[in-house]
């Protein structure tokens, strides 16, 4: 013992943090419905992995309008059975339009990692149905028209054609509650008419 001097030495060693990767699955979907975002985290060997996402969902909807949802925060668990939750985003009901997903993730001893993509709420299809009454001898038509589905909105245009007369129009109506109804400001001569609408349709509905 007495024949050694005391020494010491010291060495560093490194932990790096492991690369993750965030995969988004999502499908198009029509207005007045809703979708799920389902967000994974993966580790370099595509190992299911906790930690926490930042979502921001933007995006222009048919009208213009900006859509903004920041800052959804998603914290990613393990249940009892060891599966991964808290990793889904149930969307309300969007404004038909084109949308973009962008989330970030942030774990304990892993990189984090970034991706994006893109999905769309297209417009839901319109459906005209029309009901004229018949006429006896001298008298007036009333025409009803409904649009389905129960919330579109705006204008509408009506045609009365036939039995050699000249078109009769109505132009612009506006719906109320997805409907209108019209009492024929005018006479027609005994014969068969037919009622034609048009709807040119609104940010959220197809014409028809």
């Amino acid at each position: 013992l007495y024949n050694y001097l005391i020494a010491t030495n010291t060495s560093q060693f490194t932990v790096s943090p492991i690369k993750t990767n965030v995969t988004i699955t999502y499908n198009n979907y029509t207005y007045n419905n809703t979708g799920d975002i389902i967000f994974d985290l993966h580790d370099e060997d595509g190992n299911s992995i906790v930690g926490t996402l930042n979502v921001n969902i933007t995006g222009i909807e048919s009208d213009g309008t900006a859509y903004n949802n920041r800052s959804i925060v998603l914290e990613l668990t393990r249940d009892e059975n060891n599966n991964i939750i808290g990793n889904t985003i149930t969307l309300p009901i969007l404004n038909a339009g084109n949308y973009t997903i962008i989330v970030s993730s942030e774990s304990t001893n892993y990189v984090p990692s970034t991706n994006t993509t893109n999905f769309t709420v297209d417009k839901a299809q319109s459906v005209v149905s029309v009901t004229a009454t018949d006429v006896t001898g001298v008298g007036y038509s009333t025409i009803n028209v409904h649009i389905e589905p129960e919330v579109s909105t705006g204008q509408i245009n009506i045609t009365v054609v036939g039995n050699g007369i000249e078109d009769i129009l109505y132009q612009n109506r506006y719906l109320s509650s997805s409907s209108y109804e019209m009492t024929m400001d005018r006479t027609l001569a005994h014969g068969d008419y037919t009622v034609y609408v048009s709807y040119p349709g609104d940010k959220n509905h197809n014409s028809s």
